[in-house]
This record gives structure tokens, C-alpha cells and sequence, in this order.
């Protein structure tokens, strides 16, 4: 072999992936759809959630810490979203209602991503502007001035071509909105690591409680996941990139795929749907691993390592999250 070979096998080799010929780029995307029960989704059946849980699976899980106890966590919807992001309680990450206030000492999985040695791309596709500027708080201080790649929000903002509308449906049009331009985004930039917020199903629940309103509108939300997926799949299909797709609620998520528990009072269809603490996880204090920390971490975990490698750093707990990363077992319940 001459030096002329030589130089034409290095070039190549230059070339080629970081990590091997071969590799495929590891993509993760999570949608949270808002105040969603377990046993809502196991009674309709959704099919595109059907799908997606074909893909990987399905379990139940929780989120609100430990009744009775310093970590008992309000079921509200910025708390469990600041729990998703952090893996922590709130008597940790501080946020307790919708006007948070997070100790940003707990970093996000956006936070962890950017600090990585390689680039990380991120994504927020969000109904509520507060889950970036003030959950995720880009661009303060206190969180090294984290910056989200590609970002489509503020229409909760936009009075002006959603304004308010009986009950509250200019929220269903913003989710629209925010899922066709969250597939529009899978599709063409692919981000490294996504979020997908859809708001209107807790609306929903809260205006009309358990009957065929809130039944239709879970249904339609599935529609705006099916947007989604179709589009990873696109990618998957299309490009040498494999995904990893989270589904959850604002009380609970999942090691691959999960429709978890939000808290809701027993009652005959039609019934008030109410909002209440979580029961205590029988086994499980506070200091403890319960099933939440572990299914947020091991998610988080398998998350960073899709879209970062190996080399993912610590949780801001200062644990490897190895050591924190076990899959959850079938712990929630409607109550």
C-alpha cells in the first residue's frame, strides 16, 4: 500500500462519526400532556400512546413525595414538572405552586445536557411560557446562563391570535400549535434532546371532571402525540438516528414510555374531578429511593446517555446517576 493509499484511508476515517462507523445519533424527546389519570388512558385506549407503549412499554408511576412526611409534595402542575426535570421533591427543587420559585441548585436535564463536552442540541415546544423562563430559568445567572437551542413558546402571551375563548379553548389551539411545530422541529433540525408540553387535558378535567368532555379532549391530545411521533419516526426511517420516547404526566414518568397517575377523586363519571395529595408509598420514606426518583432518574439517565454518550456527568446531587438510576415498578394509583 502506498502513501498515497494511506492518506486516502486516514481522510476517510476523519470523516466518519465520532464513536464508530456504524453509530447511530441518539435522539430523546419527552411530551408531558398535563393532569392525565392512568386509568383514563388504560379505559380509552389511545392509539398513538397505544403505539408508542408497543414500542417500549407502559407502567404506572407517581409523583407528589411522601404524605405525612418533610417531602410531601403538592400535586400541582409546575411542581411535577419541576419533579420530571430535577428527579428531585420539592422540598428540594422549592417549587410548591404555579408561581414558582425554583432553587436552581438542582439542575434541569437541560442543564446537565449543556454541560457536557460535546454539544447538545435542545428543544422546548411549550404552552406555558414559565416552564422555560422561569422552571428552566434560560438565560439567569443561576443556572450559567443555560440557553435552549430551539425554542416555540409564548403563545399563552398572545392575546392578540388567542384570545380567551369558552371554556378556556384557546389553550386546545396553542397545544395545537405547539405540537405541529414540535414535529415540524423533530423533523427537520432533530434535536438532541426535546420537550413538549401540552397543557389543555387538565383544563379540561378541571372545567368538566370525569364524562365525555374531558374523555374528547384526551382523545384529541393523542391526535397531537401521534404529530409527534410520526415524526420520529420519520426520522428513525429516513436517517441513521435512534429515539427515545417519554410520554407522561404532571405526576409521574416512566423509564421508557408512561401514562402516569395524576391524583383525582373517586367518583362516578361526571363527577367533580378534585386534586388532592398523593397517598403515602407504603415501604418508602423520604430519605429513601422510592419509585419516582428512581423512574425520573433512570430516565434522565438513559435520556443523557442516548443523546450524550457514555460520558454524562453527575446530577447536581453530586451522585453519578448510575447510582441513582433503577428502573420503577408499578407503584401509582388513582385515588
Amino acid at each position: 500500500m502506498n502513501r498515497k493509499h494511506i492518506l486516502i484511508i486516514l481522510s476517510i476515517l476523519l470523516l466518519l462519526p465520532w464513536g464508530g462507523y456504524g453509530a447511530k445519533a441518539k435522539k430523546a424527546v419527552f411530551i408531558i400532556v398535563d393532569g392525565v389519570p392512568a386509568d383514563m388512558i388504560e379505559r380509552l385506549k389511545p392509539p398513538a400512546i397505544g403505539r408508542i407503549a408497543a414500542e417500549g412499554g407502559y407502567s404506572r408511576a407517581y409523583c407528589g413525595g411522601i404524605a405525612g412526611t418533610y417531602c410531601e409534595t403538592p400535586t400541582i402542575s409546575a411542581v411535577g414538572y419541576n419533579c420530571i426535570l430535577t428527579s428531585a421533591w420539592a422540598n428540594k427543587h422549592n417549587v410548591w405552586d404555579n408561581s414558582p420559585k425554583p432553587d436552581y441548585s438542582y439542575w434541569s436535564i437541560f442543564r446537565i445536557a449543556k454541560e457536557q463536552k460535546r454539544d447538545v442540541t435542545t428543544a422546548l415546544y411549550s404552552s406555558w411560557t414559565d416552564n422555560r423562563t422561569v422552571l428552566l430559568g434560560e438565560g439567569l445567572p443561576e443556572t450559567g446562563d443555560l440557553r435552549i437551542d430551539y425554542v416555540v413558546d409564548g403563545f399563552d402571551l398572545d392575546q392578540k391570535n388567542y384570545p380567551k375563548e369558552k371554556d378556556d379553548l384557546q389553550v386546545y389551539r396553542i397545544d395545537d400549535t405547539v405540537s405541529r411545530a414540535a414535529a415540524a422541529g423533530i423533523r427537520e433540525q432533530a434535536p438532541d434532546l426535546s420537550w413538549v408540553y401540552l397543557w389543555y387535558t387538565d383544563d379540561a378535567g378541571h372545567i368538566y371532571g370525569n364524562g365525555d368532555y374531558f374523555d374528547e379532549y384526551v382523545m384529541k391530545a393523542d391526535r397531537q402525540i401521534e404529530r409527534i411521533w410520526e415524526a420520529v419516526e420519520y426520522r428513525e426511517k429516513y436517517f441513521d438516528e435512534e429515539w427515545m420516547v417519554v410520554v407522561t404526566t404532571t405526576a409521574g414518568a416512566t423509564t421508557v414510555i408512561i401514562t402516569a397517575d395524576s391524583p383525582r377523586a373517586s367518583g362516578p363519571r361526571g363527577s367533580r374531578r378534585t386534586f388532592g395529595e398523593m397517598p403515602a408509598s407504603p415501604n418508602h420514606g423520604c430519605r429513601s429511593s422510592t419509585s419516582l426518583r428512581r423512574s425520573l432518574a433512570f430516565w434522565i439517565s438513559t435520556c443523557l446517555r442516548r443523546c450524550c454518550g457514555n460520558r454524562t456527568e453527575r446530577l447536581s446531587s453530586g451522585k453519578p446517576i448510575s447510582a441513582l438510576s433503577r428502573p420503577c415498578v408499578a407503584t401509582g394509583r388513582s385515588s
